[in-house]
């Protein structure tokens, strides 16, 4: 048998493979001139649990992919395979041991949380990911919720009623007295500090692997976690969620804010210590938060967070804007032509 490329589609879409889009087809079809027997299947490894969409995202994201139980039926599909192309679909050890010939993973998401990727290294095998895939609309999202923050508009609309008049605001700032902290300065942080540059913002972020350089670029100074946690008027979050991270802002580090200080999280609810800063917003001793994302998902209607009046709470949503699907397929399509043609590729990561 020849070459072969699976395109693995998760469990929970339930029409045929192609979907009608135009993009799947395309990378299809780019696959087939270049030599490929195209097999397009459904992977139920994923929801082998029984959960639902959202629950096993977040729990492939915390756990990894050992717990995902394959059917036969997908094993015996990919076992003969050289290209597999996955989004959330587990890949762990129990996979690469039934695909003997498997030389190249392509993931179409930015995260690898799904994917083992020592295995991967120690058997030699390509993984590739599209970097930077939502990081139009979460950065969208997040200059809102900074907007928000800084202007308390969401926190005086659930507090004004009829009849009340006028209603200053004490903590209100104009954007010239204003400090932005960003923590995680990568293509997201950037893209914050870059969207937001109009305005006469202080601009300070963390991030021991950013180079000056970037951070100059945009107008904004590289300084440790204390620091910012003790300056910036505002915080947002945009970390990557690893061991080393998780909990990056704890109790001690938002005792350091300022009590008329903000903070936002579009990205990963576990790089903030979610009972401290409970405790924070339900104390005073910081003015607010804006959230899209929490410990337990969805949030319970009975939760803490939506009973107090200084937060801003939105459902997991900053990545959801426009075609990210397609983003994602015409990324990876050009980083599949690569490996097809012998190229180097843009976005290894193994």
């Amino acid at each position: 048998m020849g070459k072969k490329i699976v395109f693995a589609f998760d469990g929970r879409r339930q029409p045929d493979p192609y979907h009608g889009r135009e993009d799947i087809t395309s990378l299809i079809t780019q696959s087939e001139k270049n030599g490929y027997e195209v097999v397009c299947t459904y992977d139920d490894g994923l929801f082998c649990d029984g959960g639902d969409y959202r629950s096993v995202a977040r729990r492939i994201e915390e756990e990894g992919p050992d717990w995902v139980v394959y059917s036969e039926e997908y094993l015996k599909v990919i076992e003969d395979c050289e290209i597999l192309v996955i989004m959330y679909n587990g890949v762990n050890k129990v996979l690469l041991e039934r695909a003997k010939k498997l030389k190249y993973i392509a993931v179409m998401r930015s995260g690898l949380e799904n994917v083992d990727i020592e295995e991967c290294k120690k058997r030699g095998i390509k993984v590739s990911n599209c970097p930077g895939k939502v990081s139009e609309p979460v950065s969208e999202m997040a200059c809102t919720m900074i907007l928000d923050m800084m202007r308390s508009v969401t926190a005086v609309n659930k507090n004004w009623k009829p009849g009340d008049g006028f209603q200053a605001v004490e903590s209100s700032k104009l954007s010239y007295e204003t400090t932005i902290g960003i923590v995680g300065f990568g293509i997201i942080g950037k893209k914050v500090a870059k969207k937001l540059s109009g305005f006469d913002f202080r601009f300070i972020a963390y991030d021991p692997y950013a180079k000056a350089e970037d951070a100059e670029k945009l107008g904004v100074s590289l300084v440790s976690l204390e620091e910012l946690m003790s300056t910036a008027d505002i915080i947002t979050v945009h970390a990557r969620l690893l061991p080393s991270t998780e909990n990056l802002i704890d109790a001690k580090e938002i005792a350091m804010m300022k009590p008329t200080a903000c903070l936002v999280n579009t990205a990963r609810a576990g790089l903030v210590n979610e009972e401290a800063l409970i405790e924070a917003l339900k104390t005073g001793k910081i003015r607010g938060a804006a959230l899209d994302v929490f410990k337990e998902e969805p949030l319970p209607d009975d939760h803490i967070l939506h009973q107090l009046n200084n937060t801003v709470l939105t459902p997991h949503m900053a990545g959801n804007a426009g075609d990210v699907m397609l983003l994602s397929v015409k990324m990876m399509m050009e980083e599949i032509v690569r490996y097809m043609s012998g190229e180097i590729l843009a976005h290894q990561v193994v």
